[in-house]
């Protein structure tokens, strides 16, 4: 990009997360009162109200299941049931305490709420309430949105909205812990039948090719690799960066309006802000993979010296053309195969690829 290029400067001055309060504590205490006052009070009840109707739902639907193929309540139907009497007690306290009314009141109130029926049901229970392994595109969908706990971080996320630095205090622990302990327990109950290895490794390929740009055949791992890959790749993207990012960008907007000294943020920031995420899930992704790309390396440095050297001419032309046929077969599926192939020492097939690489 051109160093006089105004984008640049701009995406660098309204930076992501950044702005998060003013250095004024007047300003940063009447922009709260005005900012809880136009964007939570009006919705803060019918969310409620939703988030409500949404739990009784779930635990309908875990009681029935429970009945269903059990007969009886299952350790998910109690946590369920339990998950209602939270729910119900906080829409209690929430007009006993009156505390749409009192926007200090609310951050903490949320903030429990968020807690006690987001972070810790998620953290602990999505892997028991749902169970169901991948056996076809629906449950691949089911177990990548509700296994993962993601579709939960996102959606609560948005029903008990918060400050973006009230939100981040509560969301990065609740993500960097089920990074850690959830993706054991999806992927135990996601790839427990034949039938999910070819959807769990699709997806895993599929990953791989948009952090990498398909630069490198990386070796699939194992199917729980994959799977556990898969998960943390879910929580990162859906369960912290999407919803922080809506957050803080509706925020900042808000704070700019209310400080117009401040940098302002356009459609054109917050394409760079996206691109700047791309880039870091790409290095993320690659650090997770370093051995397997370190592995790659490797195998495809061959020492031709030891075969002759360099041949000239048409011997070289159709060395290159089994070359490019070989490379190409590791890269659209067989990236296993080939490099087992190349480990296996197989002289061959090596000195075709090295020859044809060096003489084109």
């Amino acid at each position: 990009m051109p160093a006089d290029d105004p984008l640049l400067p701009v995406a660098l001055e309204a930076r992501p997360f950044s702005g998060l309060w003013f250095s004024s504590r007047d300003d940063e205490e009447r922009f709260c009162e005005q900012y809880a006052s136009r964007h939570f009070a009006p919705v803060d009840c019918p969310r409620h109200r939703f988030v409500l109707i949404v739990v009784l739902a779930f635990a309908w639907g875990r009681l029935r299941d429970d009945y269903l193929d059990f007969g009886r309540l299952s350790s998910g139907g109690v946590a369920g049931a339990a998950t209602v009497a939270a729910c119900l007690l906080m829409h209690r306290l929430w007009s006993a305490l009156e505390v749409g009314a009192r926007p200090r009141r609310r951050t903490k109130f949320i903030i429990a709420t968020r807690l006690l029926l987001g972070s810790l049901p998620l953290a602990f229970l999505s892997t028991v309430w749902f169970r169901k392994p991948v056996t076809d595109s629906k449950s691949l969908l089911r177990f990548l949105l509700l296994n993962t706990g993601a579709l939960g971080l996102l959606f609560h996320s948005f029903a008990h909205p918060l400050f973006a630095r009230h939100h981040l205090l509560v969301q990065v622990p609740t993500v960097a812990y089920m990074a850690l302990h959830v993706p054991h327990r999806a992927c135990v109950e996601g790839i427990i039948t034949a039938d999910s290895g070819p959807y769990i490794v699709a997806v895993w390929r599929w990953l791989s090719a948009f952090c990498t740009g398909a630069a490198v055949a990386t070796p699939t791992p194992p199917v729980y690799d994959c799977c556990r890959d898969i998960v943390v790749v879910m929580l990162l993207v859906y369960g912290l960066c999407l919803p922080s990012y809506v957050l803080w960008v509706a925020e900042y907007r808000a704070r700019t309006r209310f400080n117009p000294a401040s940098p302002q943020l356009t459609w054109s920031t917050a394409l760079v802000h996206v691109m700047l995420f791309v880039t870091v899930l790409s290095c993320f992704w690659i650090v997770m993979h370093a051995p397997l790309l370190a592995e790659v390396e490797g195998t495809m440095q061959v020492d031709v010296s030891a075969f002759g050297g360099v041949p000239e001419g048409n011997e070289a032309l159709g060395a290159g053309r089994q070359s490019s046929q070989h490379l190409n077969q590791m890269s659209s599926g067989g990236c296993t195969e080939g490099v087992s192939e190349i480990m296996e020492g197989r002289r061959g097939g090596v000195t075709d690829a090295a020859v044809g690489l060096l003489g084109a």
